[in-house]
């Protein structure tokens, strides 16, 4: 997850997933990503890719529809029809 890349906020994802007594390191084992990561996110340095986004969303039980609305939906489909897949 490189930074600057993407256009999701991750910081919606950490809203959803973030209990009253979280704190960066149960987050991350969470999502599958390390603790510094986390640091990232919560304090704007980076942003997700499409398929990043997907994949997190996925493994919270969630879509990521459900998360950014229908710019997901649109920017999944441009980069597929960009590769070559229907």
């Amino acid at each position: 997850m490189a930074r600057g890349k993407g256009k999701y906020d991750p910081r919606l994802l950490l809203l959803l997933v973030t209990g009253e007594h979280d704190d960066d390191y149960s987050i991350a084992q969470r999502l599958g990503v390390d603790r510094q990561q986390v640091y990232r996110w919560r304090n704007g340095k980076c942003q997700l890719d499409t398929w990043t986004a997907d994949r997190l969303a996925i493994r919270i039980g969630s879509h990521p529809c459900l998360i950014w609305g229908q710019q997901w939906w649109d920017d999944a489909a441009a980069e597929r029809t960009r590769k070559g897949k229907k």
